[in-house]
């Protein structure tokens, strides 16, 4: 049994230049894994900008002023699609399919 998005739009994913939507057939299982990956990602470069910036001669520090500003936004962008994962399966309703 797996429950599929009952959506009559396609739900946004992710907005830079271009506009990145979630497909409405997409299964909760499928979404909820997605948005795991996404937050492990995040977890992992927040631990590396940490790491890289307690110890002052790492090359991360040295360049703190080019790098870490590039990973925070990653790690923005990440969050912001999991936020958006999270509100679809908040405001979908799932069907269930053989």
């Amino acid at each position: 049994m797996n429950a599929r998005a009952n959506t009559t739009i396609a739900r946004e994913f992710l907005s830079l230049n271009a506009r990145y939507c979630i497909d409405p057939s997409s299964e909760a299982g499928e979404l909820a894994c997605d948005a795991g990956c996404l937050l492990e990602g995040v977890i992992h470069t927040i631990q590396a900008v940490i790491d890289g910036m307690s110890d002052k001669t790492s090359d991360m520090a040295a360049n703190a002023e080019r790098q870490v500003p590039c990973m925070l936004f990653g790690i923005k962008y990440q969050l912001e699609m999991v936020k958006n994962i999270a509100e679809t399966l908040e405001h979908s309703t799932f069907i269930d399919t053989p």
